[in-house]
């Protein structure tokens, strides 16, 4: 008994060694499998539409980064990336006109990572962006998404930087790749967020609209 469990165990073993991209299941994602996750690089048909979810993983592959033009040129109006993805690389999404909503789950600790590259840029319909993390800091991660009217976090931002309160201004010239980018005039913009918290703070001394996320929770009870 105890043999057939070894050979069992070896044979499964042989076969994680030798798992390659084309024994994963997948109709929608262009991706590397790396040591012991995959990285997402781009979806097959850039005229899929509506809603895309993001799996947490393929096969049982934990899905851990999203690669920078993942989503380039897309038609799709919402991506939810689910819960266990860690990173959403700079230009992760970009120039994605139909765009409307992005969800980003509270496992996803790196927003863009490169300072002035933002993950999300040039969506020019995107309207709310909803972020689940808790944050030490955050960088610029989105930018020239001139209908941004709502950043909803869920969790907080300790410590807030220059940077970070770019995400709330509109960016002029609008020039692509320019590093760093010029700041203007504010966004007409509405920051969601929990009461006492570093993000409330910062909306209500930058002149903000603030709205706690707790009191419009409390609207639908």
């Amino acid at each position: 008994c105890m043999r057939i469990v070894a050979m069992v165990l070896a044979v499964c073993l042989l076969f994680s060694v030798y798992l390659s991209v084309d024994d994963l299941n997948n109709d929608i994602y262009v991706y590397e499998l790396e040591e012991d996750f995959i990285s997402i690089k781009g979806i097959k048909d850039n005229n899929l539409s509506g809603k895309i979810i993001v799996p947490s993983d393929i096969d049982n592959v934990a899905v851990k980064i999203i690669n920078p033009h993942t989503f380039l040129n897309t038609n799709v109006e919402e991506i939810v990336f689910m819960e266990g993805i860690e990173e959403i690389s700079s230009f992760a999404i970009s120039d994605c006109v139909n765009l409307k909503k992005v969800i980003i789950p509270a496992s996803c600790k790196i927003i863009g990572g490169v300072s002035y590259m933002p993950a999300i840029e040039y969506c020019d319909n995107l309207e709310t962006i909803e972020i689940y993390g808790e944050y030490e800091s955050l960088p610029l991660f989105v930018a020239d998404c001139p209908s941004l009217k709502n950043i909803v976090f869920y969790g907080d931002v300790i410590n807030i930087t220059n940077e970070f309160k770019y995400n709330f201004y509109k960016c002029e010239p609008r020039v692509k790749r320019v590093n760093p980018r010029v700041f203007t005039e504010a966004l007409d913009i509405t920051i969601k967020g929990k009461s006492g918290s570093n993000i409330e703070k910062f909306a209500k001394e930058n002149g903000f609209n603030f709205i706690s996320i707790e009191s419009e929770n409390s609207e639908w009870r």
